[in-house]
C-alpha cells in the first residue's frame, strides 16, 4: 500500500522538481490569458524585448489587484505574482486612448472602448481618454491576445526599474494570428 501511494505521488514531485529547474535556468510556465499558455525564457537583456516579465507598480493599483485576487501572490513588492505582457510603446512613443480604442504612434491597437468593469461587475480604474507620451526609462505594456487583460490600459506605464527580465516564447499553445502582431 505504501509502495503505490509513494508511486502516485512520483508524477506530481517530478512535475515540481522539474519546474523549480526550469525556473532555475530562467524558464516561466505561463498559465495565464494574456498570452498563450506554454513556455517562456528570460532573455539576456530587458532592453528592447518584445515581452517582458515585471512587477506592478506599487501603490493603489496593486492593492486593489491584491485585494481583488486578480493574480495570484507572488515576490512581488507588493506580494503579488510577476505578470508576463508584450511591449507596446517604450520613452519617445505616443499612446493614445480615445472611447474607440488605442494607438502607438498613431497605429490602432485596440479597437474597443477600454473596459471599465471587471468580470464580476466592480469598477476599473481604466486609464482616461487622452494622449500619454512615454517617459524615459518608462514602458507600456498591453496584450491583445485577452480583452480582459490586465495591462496598461488601467495603470499606464511602468518603469523600466520594474521590468525583471525580457522574456521570449519557447513553446505555447493556443497560439492566435494577432500574436505575432508587431507592437513597435
Amino acid at each position: 500500500m505504501k509502495r503505490k501511494f509513494a508511486l502516485a505521488l512520483l508524477p506530481g514531485a517530478v512535475f515540481i522538481s522539474a519546474l523549480s529547474v526550469g525556473a532555475a535556468l530562467g524558464y516561466r510556465v505561463n498559465l495565464t490569458q494574456s498570452l498563450p499558455l506554454g513556455i517562456w525564457q528570460k532573455t539576456p537583456d530587458s532592453k528592447g524585448a518584445a515581452y517582458v516579465e515585471f512587477c506592478l507598480p506599487e501603490g493603489q493599483f496593486s492593492a486593489l489587484v491584491r485585494e481583488r485576487e486578480y493574480t495570484p501572490h507572488g515576490t512581488c513588492p507588493e506580494g503579488l505574482a510577476p505578470l508576463l505582457k508584450p511591449v507596446a510603446a517604450q520613452a519617445g512613443d505616443l499612446v493614445v486612448i480615445t472611447d474607440k480604442g488605442l494607438s502607438v504612434n498613431g497605429k490602432p491597437l485596440l479597437t474597443e472602448a477600454i473596459r471599465e468593469h471587471d468580470s464580476k461587475g466592480r469598477p476599473l480604474p481604466a486609464m482616461k481618454p487622452g494622449s500619454y507620451p512615454v517617459p524615459e526609462k518608462a514602458l507600456w505594456v498591453i496584450s491583445t491576445y485577452h480583452p480582459r487583460s490586465l495591462d496598461s490600459r488601467y495603470y499606464g506605464a511602468i518603469s523600466q526599474a520594474s521590468v525583471i527580465a525580457g522574456m521570449r516564447p519557447i513553446f505555447v499553445f493556443n497560439q492566435k494570428e494577432d500574436y505575432a502582431l508587431v507592437y513597435r
